[in-house]
């Protein structure tokens, strides 16, 4: 197992976010892997359904588990942003019982559209990224990097290319598939979907909204929306301009970068093309 650069407190109640793939359930399993932890899983569809509905349950459920359980105060919940009203039931815990919580998500949009209560400072919030050059050492080859990105399934199967390639185009398609279509985030799937693909080629670039607008054929303020679909959906993320003159500053456009550049590529279908070292 690759050991991960992050430290995860053991005395305090957190959030971990990053998109889907980069390791925060395994991050999570190994760092509790020692202590009796109540561990709750959203992606499991039963569950998700039972604290939705009443999500105060959650409190319930803790309180019924055995002394070992009840006594170490931790709740792991996995993928919060699925039933974004038992952060209500988490502030309870905290304030009441003294409980600890370690919380992941894949998506701060669900979070604050459904008017999630953030626990006003009660947790810290930390994210997470795929592998970096640091975690892998000698085993990091930049021009694979660049190739296939490196969230940890895909450097898995390094030596079956085949099969990175339908990791990537599979992940892509699972989050327009889960992320987008199914939370009915956008009317026009269809839009979505080429913009994804624009967007995806832009990655890294001085960010040319009018350009991007014109390819896709959308309208401003819907141009501006997706590329805050995928910020709050933690597929990418804006780098502002700086210049020492405000007034230039105000006037250059940020660049927008996906968090990972073989997911990036597969986004844009260029996954097949080869990188050199001079590119």
């Amino acid at each position: 197992m690759i050991q991960r650069n992050y430290k995860l407190s053991k005395s305090r109640s957190f959030f971990r976010l990053g998109p889907r793939g980069v390791g925060k359930s395994t991050l999570l399993r190994e760092h509790f892997r020692e202590i009796n932890c109540f561990y709750v899983n959203l992606l499991e569809s039963d569950v998700e359904r039972r604290l939705a509905a009443r999500p105060e349950r959650l409190l319930e459920e803790w309180n019924a588990q055995p002394k070992a359980i009840q006594e170490s105060k931790w709740i792991v919940i996995d993928e919060v942003q699925r039933v974004p009203r038992i952060l209500d039931a988490v502030h309870k815990g905290i304030a009441d019982f003294g409980l600890r919580f370690a919380l992941t998500g894949s998506s701060a949009r669900k979070l604050k559209r459904g008017a999630a209560n953030l626990l006003a400072g009660r947790a810290s919030e930390f994210r997470m990224h795929p592998f970096s050059f640091t975690e892998l050492g000698h085993d990091f080859d930049p021009i694979d990097a660049m190739t296939f990105g490196l969230l940890p399934a895909s450097f898995q199967l390094k030596d079956n290319l085949l099969e990175r390639r339908r990791f990537l185009n599979s992940y892509v398609n699972t989050y327009l598939r889960e992320e987008i279509q199914a939370e009915q985030i956008v009317r026009n799937m269809e839009s979505f979907r080429q913009f994804i693909e624009v967007a995806a080629a832009t990655n890294g670039k001085i960010l040319n909204a009018a350009k991007v607008r014109r390819q896709c054929g959308l309208d401003p303020k819907t141009s501006q929306r997706y590329f805050q679909i995928l910020s709050d959906t933690l597929i990418g993320f804006y780098l502002p301009a700086f210049d020492l003159s405000i007034r230039k500053q105000q006037a250059t456009h940020p660049k927008f970068f996906w968090f990972d550049l073989g997911v990036a590529r597969a986004a844009s279908g260029m996954l097949d093309e080869k990188i050199s070292a001079s590119t």
